[in-house]
């Protein structure tokens, strides 16, 4: 399941290239909760995007690339201008 399927705590992320093995996949996930007496919210869930934002990265077509908004975010943050002693 690890080359279709990240999981981080309470979220997950199914992912292929071909749209067939997808829905197969998404099935068999879904059983596996079912299963295990797991529900998804509908709310939360998102389907047959091209690209997501997930733990700070953007998956899509290209690959997994950092999220350029979180790189902005550290980038631009101030630099401390004094020290304080705690």
């Amino acid at each position: 399941m690890d080359k279709f399927l990240k999981v981080f705590v309470d979220d997950l992320n199914v992912h292929n290239l071909i749209w067939e093995e997808h829905v197969e996949h998404l099935q068999y996930v879904h059983l596996r909760l079912r299963e295990v007496n797991l529900k998804l919210n509908p709310n939360k869930c998102e389907f047959a995007k091209t690209n997501l934002t997930f733990l700070g990265h953007v998956m899509s077509w290209d690959g997994t690339q950092l999220d350029p908004r979180k790189i902005k975010l550290v980038t631009k943050f101030p630099i401390p201008i004094s020290m304080i002693n705690v």
